[in-house]
């Protein structure tokens, strides 16, 4: 890789992590949302550091995939998707000098552990602050390779939390695409058709719970059926926002 090669690849590095910073802020100062700094540890995960990596990477998408479900009741529904925490996970390795960690913690794994921010919405179906659920659900989300969960509140500095928790993507220890951003898009899980995405916008306008009834499933009607129903909606909803 060429030196201009480099600059770029740091650059765009570090407006990525600015854009999450952002975006975490805006969660907590406009929306009332809690941001946590989470530390992920782990048992010995034999392999080189790819495979640490990836046991690592399958628990932090477990440990979201569990947490989800406690805090939206119905995450894969589009009327809900705006109410779905927010995760970015990177790989680190401890800075002794900067960081007060055990010597089993550096000595585990080569040091190798994922740090995160996770940004949860006030109302929800969590009845407890996140510190709280997770000490008292502790059997529920540590599973093997998971050793320890830590979580300490972001109240201020949110740019500088998210430069430290991935601080190893931006010295160029680990690629963009190590990091672990969820949940993910609706282009990559699928879950979400565009008869349903339609069926959002309608509540969106005050449409929808008037004039009828919520549509079965995309998946549940054929497909000559969903074509016709999604043609409708788009052009009514069209008739109506230019109306108003």
């Amino acid at each position: 890789m060429d030196i201009h090669s480099m600059e770029f690849r740091l650059e765009k590095t570090k407006l990525n992590i600015c854009s999450l910073a952002e975006l975490i802020e805006s969660r907590v100062t406009r929306e009332g949302w809690n941001a946590y700094l989470m530390t992920f540890m782990f048992h010995p995960i034999p392999g080189g550091t790819q495979a640490k990596l990836q046991g690592m990477s399958d628990a932090v998408y477990r440990f979201y995939a569990t947490f989800l479900t406690r805090v939206v009741r119905k995450p894969k529904s589009p009327f809900h998707s705006g109410e779905r925490p927010l995760l970015f996970a990177a790989p680190d390795y401890p800075v002794p000098k900067h960081e007060k960690q055990s010597m089993s913690d550096f000595a585990v794994n080569g040091g190798l552990h994922f740090h995160g921010l996770l940004a949860v919405p006030l109302e929800s179906r969590l009845k407890e602050d996140v510190i709280s659920h997770l000490q008292s659900n502790f059997a529920t989300y540590i599973k093997s390779p998971l050793r320890r969960i830590d979580a300490v509140l972001i109240e201020n500095k949110f740019g500088f939390v998210t430069d430290y928790a991935l601080k190893s993507v931006k010295r160029n220890r680990f690629k963009w695409d190590d990091v672990i951003v969820l949940p993910k898009s609706t282009a990559e899980t699928g879950s979400t058709s565009e008869l349903k995405a339609e069926m959002a916008r309608w509540c969106e306008l005050g449409l929808l719970p008037s004039i009828l009834p919520k549509p079965k499933p995309a998946s549940h009607l054929p497909e000559k059926d969903t074509k016709s129903l999604l043609e409708f909606a788009r052009s009514f909803r069209r008739q109506v926002t230019q109306r108003s």
